[in-house]
């Protein structure tokens, strides 16, 4: 790159800073009315749990900073400790305490790109990826969907990555995971990928804060504390409509192809595959030593496999690009900038914008679809990144006996899932298809018994010579036979789940039984086969035995 044209990027990055500063004081000011309708929750969360309300059974009624000032209906869909947190701060007008949040945010900001710069190249001056970084991440709508609503979102950012971005070793690692799954549940799923990872210290502490937030509401607000665990937080109607495109989230993106009000099952299943995918890329990236990218990886995950994804969800978008750019800038390749470029993109939201003329409203055609799922579409492309990757990693070190544990038990589930997923198309397939070749009126159970059959064959076959190769091989013969038995237990326990919701639950609606039979019933006996094939099927080895202890 020439003198010139250094001289016209820097004075272009000098005159960018200006106008974020510039504008920012300008939000600060009020000069722009933004509506900060999440911030007025906080604030109304606050102010029920000092008049010993209910937190949850008293809505709040605002008017949307729109022409027609349109009134909504809000509620505080947050855990009690988060109403104790917010308590001080509803002492202050909701004006006051958005500016508060507003320099909060900002703030973190730039201490997110200075923690990545700091733990990718520490041998650099970071002031000056601050200031080229910063201004840039107040355009993306994540960060400006954070502070037009008055949302936390950022702070958690910046409190999970500040915790888990020191040293393993470090005191008091895992707290700020902690209370940030204490104050929104989601970042609950870093406790996951710590233990995955075999950072048991910092797993526990966290573990144990997450468990002090719970406490400390359950002591304040018993009553709403049990309301919250054991029924609102699973409420997704109480936190918006899934279908509408600000749904940033699998279940909404699949809603919408359906042109439903939820993803159903579908979404159920599509969440668990990615979810798994994601902590599996993080899981390799941070064996690999690459400990920022595996958060990051966790952080690009979350929002997109929870029920609900809004913009301001997806704001560890924001130490991603951080990490992009310095990466690129220290590459010089054309294709990282490319690729910089295009995460940049899909995170503005002004591709979005163009979905739908108002976000309730369905997309029409594939390019509407597309377009109404950037986020995802973002995503998945840096999970994918990351999985690229993490296999070009060296391996310097030998992996530790938890690493060898877990990439051993993540091969023997991926394979198990799929081995099964064949298997049912085999069962399912198989029957349909001889009861179209013995006619409808004859063969009706003779189908059903050669399908399952081929089908447990399959299984029996692709479980031996795949999931659990490494593993002791007895007689073919016993083998089977006890393989068959399970599995006519595991299609017990399914029974048993439809019978219970049935006849002891009195349930008996058609999504009760199919959630019941097909989505508890299902998993509890992919769950009963394969501990049991481990267990009686395919033993352990004497060495597999020699690793565990």
């Amino acid at each position: 790159m020439s003198e010139r044209a250094h001289r016209l990027m820097r004075a272009g990055l000098v005159a960018l800073t200006v106008g974020a500063i510039v504008a920012v004081l300008w939000i600060l000011l009020g000069g722009v009315p933004w509506w900060l309708g999440d911030l007025r929750v906080y604030h109304f969360g606050g102010e029920l749990a000092r008049s010993g309300q209910s937190l949850y059974g008293t809505p709040l009624v605002a008017e949307q900073g729109t022409a027609d000032q349109m009134e909504i209906v809000l509620w505080f869909t947050y855990p009690p400790f988060a109403a104790l947190l917010f308590t001080p701060l509803s002492f202050l007008p909701v004006s006051a305490f958005g500016a508060v949040m507003h320099v909060l945010t900002v703030a973190s900001l730039v201490a997110l790109v200075w923690l990545v710069h700091r733990a990718v190249r520490p041998e650099r001056r970071r002031l000056r990826m601050v200031l080229a970084v910063t201004p840039l991440l107040l355009f993306l709508s994540p960060v400006a969907e954070t502070m037009m609503l008055g949302q936390v979102s950022v702070l958690l950012v910046v409190l999970v990555l500040a915790d888990l971005i020191r040293p393993e070793g470090a005191a008091w690692r895992g707290v700020g995971v902690g209370l940030a799954a204490g104050i929104k549940v989601v970042p609950a799923v870093f406790i996951v990928h710590l233990f995955l990872t075999g950072q048991r210290r910092s797993a526990v502490t966290a573990t144990i804060t997450f468990a002090g937030t719970v406490l400390a509401g359950a002591l304040l607000f018993p009553a709403d504390t049990w309301t919250y665990w054991t029924g609102l937080l699973w409420e997704v109607a109480r936190v918006g409509e899934v279908h509408v495109t600000f749904n940033q989230s699998l279940h909404g993106v699949v809603a919408r192809l359906l042109h439903a009000p939820d993803a159903g099952t579908l979404g159920l299943v599509l969440s668990a595959v990615v979810l798994a995918a994601g902590l599996w890329v993080a899981f390799r990236l941070h064996r690999g030593g690459h400990t920022v990218e595996g958060l990051l990886a966790v952080g690009i995950t979350a929002p997109m496999v929870t029920p609900i994804g809004w913009h301001h969800h997806w704001s560890w978008i924001v130490p991603v690009l951080a990490l992009l750019y310095t990466t690129a800038r220290r590459a010089r390749s054309a294709r990282m900038w490319a690729f910089t470029a295009f995460i940049t993109l899909m995170y503005t939201g002004g591709l979005f914008y163009l979905a739908s003329p108002y976000p309730v409203i369905y997309p029409e055609g594939v390019a509407g679809h597309l377009l109404g799922s950037v986020f995802v579409i973002g995503g998945l492309s840096l999970l994918l990144a990351g999985a690229v990757r993490s296999r070009r990693v060296p391996e310097t070190a030998e992996p530790s006996r938890v690493s060898r544990r877990v990439s051993r038990l993540a091969h023997e589930v991926t394979a198990f899932g799929a081995v099964g997923a064949v298997a049912y198309v085999i069962d399912v397939g198989g029957t349909n298809l001889l009861w179209m070749v013995l006619g409808e009126d004859q063969g009706h159970l003779t189908a059903k018994v050669v399908a399952v059959v081929a089908a447990t064959t399959f299984a029996y076959f692709g479980n031996r010579h795949w999931t659990f190769r490494h593993r002791e091989r007895g007689g073919l013969a016993r083998e089977y036979v006890r393989f068959a038995a399970l599995n006519g237990v595991a299609a017990g326990i399914s029974l048993l789940c439809l019978g219970f919701t049935v006849y002891v639950l009195q349930l008996d609606g058609l999504l009760a039984k199919n959630i019941a039979a097909n989505v508890v019933g299902v998993a509890l006996g992919a769950a009963f086969r394969f501990w049991s094939y481990k267990k009686w099927v395919f033993p352990p080895r004497l060495a597999e035995v020699e690793l565990a202890r």
